[in-house]
């Protein structure tokens, strides 16, 4: 699945010292599409079985792209107490320098999460679809055995 639209993809004109989900995370269409805790339009097709098999796996995304957002930000936080103490003591958090070089790492290693996602949700449909076609082989099989054992 091809990810046009990433984090951070806005102008530079946006407010650096705000991060949060709305203004992150859900800048990737991945994670609006599949992660936002609501059911996909593209999800509504399968079998319930793997319907279920999908939200557990985009619970545990959701959380990894917390995590992900979580990290950048204690990150960011511990370089203010290491080179910014006359800074913060001021008021002040990141230098906006600072704060692009972080965005810029986030934008980067979210995007790489994000089309990551992308392929195990491809891969775990892929492998679904196929146990099931091997699954209905091994029942045809299997009648067509009973069948000729029986006549």
């Amino acid at each position: 699945m091809a990810l046009p639209r990433g984090p951070g993809d806005e102008s530079d004109n946006e407010d650096l010292a705000i991060w949060s989900a709305d203004t992150t995370l859900r800048k990737d269409e991945y994670f609006t599409r599949y992660l936002d805790g609501k059911p996909s339009p593209d999800d509504a097709e399968f079998e319930h079985e793997l319907g279920k098999l999908l939200a557990k796996l985009y619970e545990r995304q959701r959380h990894e792209a917390y995590g992900l957002l979580e990290r950048i930000e204690g990150e960011m936080q511990l370089y203010d107490l290491r080179h910014n103490k006359d800074h913060i003591s001021q008021g002040g958090g990141c230098a906006p320098e600072t704060l692009k070089l972080y965005r810029a790492e986030f934008r980067k290693e979210y995007r790489e999460q994000c089309q990551g996602f992308a392929e195990e949700r491809e891969r775990h449909i892929s492998e679904y679809k196929n146990a099931q076609v091997i699954r209905d082989q091994m029942q045809n099989d299997e009648r067509q055995e009973t069948q000729e054992r029986g006549l």
